[in-house]
């Protein structure tokens, strides 16, 4: 497998209680949401006692030998330490090869698909340099047969690490489609370079159903990704859950591109908007359908941007954002890296500014409609989406060990969902401040309002199956709100 796409900076900053513009401004715009009780605009925090519960109810598991598969597979489970074995899918890579997956079979309720980012390409150029110097992102060639057993983030069998999913079925989709996981060309479309990401994760999805026990009716999923991986699981995610697993719940790592104008283009790179409209006809881009409906003709090509594309999902998702994308920063001012010039470090602030706007597209459900402005986008589903927001210089942690010890820094609020003049604002409660934990307690507060929907469609009686649940409307928790408003550049905890 390949690296890491991201390296950890090498210290946290020291923070300070904001009571400057960043403050203002975010608390303008951005609604606090903490779901740690079933009643909206409580001030209860999740207590130190229930985050010890999950952990040790999540520690104590164990998914070993064949008896734990369901509805009576014959295929054996491995041993939960053994590495993650690679399977091959009906479907191909850019030059041909067959893509394909790593597996490690574990609890069989309980499903992570986990999809792997890096960029694409859009041109010739940038397509001969990917193949030239990041083989594995264009084909199997040379994918080992296994990766390690001793995973990070999300993948980890540490339950302390990754309290929520440390015992499940973990699943690795290797990316070699070049397209952030949206292409579906027939054929070539640049000399040996066909896009196929969207139809390799169906592929992925009826092998997993087919012949790896995923049980659509009896399996709850997370599904996640980050960066080209983070944005290829935002625009295929309705799409899996009406066709593969209705039980899905979306994480999103560091695909939140912005669209604001770059500092400089001196790396040789076109800016992202570009890329975007190129890669849009190149790819025979497979986006979220009701985002491009919503769009003028030709102009679908903008669904490749979260702040308007993920208003339109209608999944219940969560939402992992720098506020310093390492990514974006380094393209948008010519590969630059802190210290910065007095410029960049302008320009850096100018760009958590922007990242902090583009939140009002997924958070103020108040706003109008604005087809014009990526910003302005809001749709009934925006309640669905939650948000996780250190001021980080970073980029991709949920496969790195930073997935459990990112923390915010700032005093957490928590606001009612409504908005009303009655919420209110409650500092220094006792909440999951990091990604694993926090993600750990969201994905089963809703998992089981999902399942309590099931009980009450009578989803197991005789004749009930999973569709008459009226997917996609799931019944969910309040969302959960969480952005940092430290004041200083990469000031959140153990960014």
């Amino acid at each position: 497998p390949s690296p890491s796409l991201s390296s950890s900076p090498s210290h946290p900053k020291p923070c300070r209680t904001i009571g400057s513009t960043h403050n203002r401004m975010l608390l303008s715009i951005v609604a606090f949401f903490i779901v740690a009780s079933g009643r909206a605009g409580t001030s209860d925090g999740m207590s130190a006692d229930a985050i010890t519960e999950l952990l040790n109810t999540n520690a104590g598991t164990t998914w070993v030998g064949g008896e734990d598969l369901a509805n009576g597979a014959e295929k054996p489970r491995k041993k939960q330490e053994d590495a993650l074995r690679l399977y091959h899918v009906n479907e191909t890579c850019n030059d041909g090869s067959p893509a394909g997956f790593y597996i490690r079979y574990g609890d069989p309720e309980r499903w992570v698909v986990f999809m792997q980012g890096g960029g694409w390409c859009y041109d010739l150029e940038s397509c001969a340099t990917r193949k030239r110097e990041a083989l594995h992102l264009t084909s199997s060639s040379n994918w080992a047969n296994s990766m390690p057993a001793k995973q990070k983030g999300l993948l980890s069998r540490n339950c302390a690490e990754n309290p929520g999913f440390c015992n499940a079925t973990h699943v690795y989709l290797r990316y070699c489609s070049s397209d952030g996981w949206s292409g579906s060309t027939d054929e070539e479309t640049l000399p040996g370079f066909r896009f196929r990401g969207a139809r390799i994760i169906d592929a992925t999805f009826e092998a997993l159903i087919d012949d790896h026990g995923l049980q659509p009716q009896g399996s709850s999923l997370l599904y996640s990704g980050c960066s080209a991986g983070g944005r290829g699981a935002m625009f295929n995610f309705d799409r899996v859950r009406a066709k593969y697993v209705p039980n899905a719940f979306g994480l999103f790592d560091s695909g939140w591109w912005l669209t604001i104008p770059p500092l400089s283009t001196a790396n040789g790179s076109l800016p992202l908007v570009q890329q975007a409209q190129i890669g849009y006809t190149l790819f025979n881009a497979s986006l979220d359908a009701t985002c491009v409906a919503s769009q003028e003709e030709a102009q679908g090509w903008r669904c490749f941007f979260a702040p308007l594309a993920l208003p339109y999902v209608e999944g219940v998702s969560l939402s992992q954002v720098f506020q310093y994308d390492k990514f974006q920063l380094g393209r948008d001012t010519a590969d630059s890296k802190p210290p910065y010039s007095h410029d960049v470090a302008q320009f850096a602030e100018h760009f958590r500014a922007a990242m902090l706007e583009s939140f009002k597209s997924v958070l103020n459900e108040s706003e109008a409609h604005n087809s014009s402005s990526i910003v302005g986008a809001i749709s009934p589903h925006t309640s669905r989406a939650s948000l996780f927001s250190p001021a980080c210089y970073d980029h991709c942690s949920i496969e790195t060990s930073r997935y459990s010890k990112t923390a915010l820094s700032s005093p957490s609020f928590h606001v009612s969902s409504s908005l009303n003049e009655n919420s209110s604002m409650n500092a220094g409660s006792p909440v999951p401040t990091t990604l694993a934990t926090l993600l750990a307690h969201w994905f089963d507060r809703n998992l089981n309002a999902t399942r309590e929907r099931m009980k009450l469609k009578g989803v197991g009686k005789e004749g009930v199956g999973i569709s008459e649940i009226d997917f996609p409307a799931p019944i969910t928790e309040q969302p959960v709100v969480m952005v940092d408003v430290c004041e200083s550049f990469n000031c959140s905890r153990n960014c």
